[in-house]
């Protein structure tokens, strides 16, 4: 009995420990595609269509796109956040009363269906505008 006990024990842990690996390999990536960001002369365009180069306003004003890290997510589901429609990871900063605070502490998170997740590199600004939240960049 307690032989049993014990490999399940163990297959248990195993199992844990390639969850949390696959979890952390998208932790650095911030929002799904489906949010809006206002880009050139009044525009928005959803995040999953921005392309490097492309010209985003910033609370600072205009910044360019350098780099897009974008993660699609093995099953589908991702633990999230819900803020003014934009769904972003538990873990990356978004700016809640003039602060930077991590979305996990302030909403509840939920798996939810994401397809990928994306992540920006601006050229001279770390804070981007995704449906009216400001988020951090790299």
């Amino acid at each position: 009995m307690f032989e049993k006990l014990w490999y399940l024990k163990i297959i248990f842990s195993i199992i844990s420990m390639m969850l949390r690996n696959l979890f952390q390999q998208v932790r650095n990536f911030s929002v799904d595609g489906f949010g809006r960001v206002n880009v050139e002369r009044g525009l928005e365009k959803l995040v999953k269509n921005l392309r490097v180069g492309d010209e985003v306003m910033t609370p600072q004003g205009k910044a360019r796109i350098v780099n897009i890290n974008k993660k699609d997510v093995v099953n589908g589901f991702y633990e999230m956040v819900e803020f003014n429609k934009m769904l972003i990871t538990q873990d990356h900063e978004i700016m809640i009363y003039d602060e930077w605070t991590l979305p996990k502490d302030v909403k509840k998170v939920e798996f939810v269906k994401c397809v990928s997740l994306y992540d920006f590199e601006l050229d001279n600004y770390k804070i981007m505008t995704v449906n009216g939240n400001n988020i951090r960049t790299k």
